[in-house]
């Protein structure tokens, strides 16, 4: 099982030109790369994420978790990361998992085949599906203001993509207390998410007692990924959307 897709980097230079003090500037610079994910359960393609290579063991297990297709990652019989067919001619990334609890074709969920890497809940047919898996979060954790104020701050200082490329996303998981845990950069806000969770899930660390810091924006579908792992305070650089606010109302009620 491979943890991540060796044969791809994160980060590429590119020819760069751009107009300061009257005249053009041409010099090499970092962007963050965007490849294609393919994640096919059980000989089935069921979605196709747009995102930074690295880390796709965590990523799928996250993704998998968040989708509500398992509940523990021991339900992944096997997971094989390797070389795809690709998307508009580059190099593309296959997961082949295998989900014993899915073996019959008509009990897989309906997905459409393609997730942008802005958008986690794109393939979804009907809202009926976004909840799948979801219940109210519940725990007695407390957090300190004192704590959590210096978060955001603490986060910039974990982002080496982004650093070299200003092109990606980060998610980050705290301790209560704040110490730091686990951070992973990717182009998608969700997938940066699911990383973090699913690296979680793979190292059996517990969520009811930590909290999760985001580079964006909340919007409905981080929300709902941080719900589904019972995840009890989400933090983040931009404002929320309505949305996000009223789903955060109602799981945490």
């Amino acid at each position: 099982m491979s943890e991540k897709a060796n044969f791809l980097k994160a980060s590429r230079q590119v020819r760069h030109e751009n107009f300061r003090e009257g005249k053009v500037n041409q010099q090499l610079r970092y962007l963050a790369e965007e490849t294609a994910l393919e994640i096919i359960i059980n000989g089935i393609s069921y979605s196709l994420l747009m995102q930074t290579p690295g880390w796709e063991r965590e990523l799928v297990t996250g993704f998998l978790y968040t989708e509500g297709l398992i509940d523990f990652p021991s339900q992944i019989a096997s997971l094989t990361i390797q070389k795809g067919e690709g998307f508009l001619g580059l190099t593309g990334v296959e997961a082949r998992a295998s989900l014993p609890d899915f073996e019959n074709r008509e009990v897989l969920p309906e997905r459409l085949a393609l997730s942008l890497s802005s958008c986690g809940l794109c393939g979804k047919e009907s809202l009926d599906q976004v909840g799948r898996g979801i219940d109210r979060v519940r725990s007695r954790q407390h957090f300190l203001w004192e704590t959590v104020a210096g978060l955001l701050t603490d986060l910039r200082q974990r982002q080496p993509l982004y650093e070299q490329t200003q092109g990606v996303h980060a998610a980050a998981m705290y301790e209560a207390d704040g110490s730091f845990y686990s951070c992973f950069e990717d182009v998608g806000r969700h997938n940066a998410l699911d990383k973090v969770i699913g690296h979680c899930l793979l190292n059996d660390v517990p969520f009811g007692d930590k909290l999760v810091v985001l580079s964006g924006r909340a919007s409905l579908e981080m929300i709902l990924k941080t719900a589904r792992a019972g995840i009890p305070l989400f933090l983040c650089f931009s404002n929320p959307t309505t949305l996000a606010i009223d789903l955060h109302a109602y799981a945490a009620a």
